[in-house]
């Protein structure tokens, strides 16, 4: 007799529910469990680690004009996020590769893998995990510029 075993992951994730009116409160959102789908060929699923809250999300949060899209109502909060990969079909990310991210506050999140994907595989030895979202995007070069090790958190 075979016996198989389904393993479903489940992911929270935090979701803007209403804009806030001045400083942001816990109504303002809500927590969600949501069913994690397995990768298809070509994706990866990730686990994060950390994830940033950032000033200019606050400015995301109302329906005004901006040059950066709002949040979503009823959608999870996009910000920088590092994360581990804990299931892979993409030969260009393995099982314990560490991504960055802009996928912000969920546990988990599925990469479509390609280019454009938002993920970017990061060495997890150049510094903690704190500091790494804090790079310097060159949008000339399509490069990111990493701290280097045991560089301060705070200019001087």
């Amino acid at each position: 007799m075979l016996l198989y075993v389904i393993v479903l992951i489940f992911s929270r994730e935090i979701r803007l529910k209403k804009c806030p009116i001045g400083m942001p409160t816990n109504d303002n959102f809500e927590l969600v469990e949501v069913q994690v789908p397995d990768p298809n060929d070509g994706e990866f699923l990730v686990r994060n680690i950390w994830m940033s809250v950032d000033p200019y999300m606050r400015g995301r949060m109302t329906e005004r004009k901006s040059c950066v899209p709002p949040c979503e109502l009823g959608k999870p909060l996009d910000g920088a996020c590092i994360g581990k990969v804990v299931e892979s079909k993409n030969n260009q990310f393995a099982v314990g590769d560490y991504v960055l991210g802009t996928n912000g506050w969920r546990e988990y999140w599925k990469s479509a893998g390609s280019g454009n994907s938002g993920a970017t595989k990061i060495d997890s030895t150049l510094g903690p995990y704190s500091i790494l979202p804090r790079n310097i995007w060159d949008a000339g070069t399509h490069s990111i510029y990493w701290p280097a090790k045991n560089w301060p958190t705070q200019r001087r």
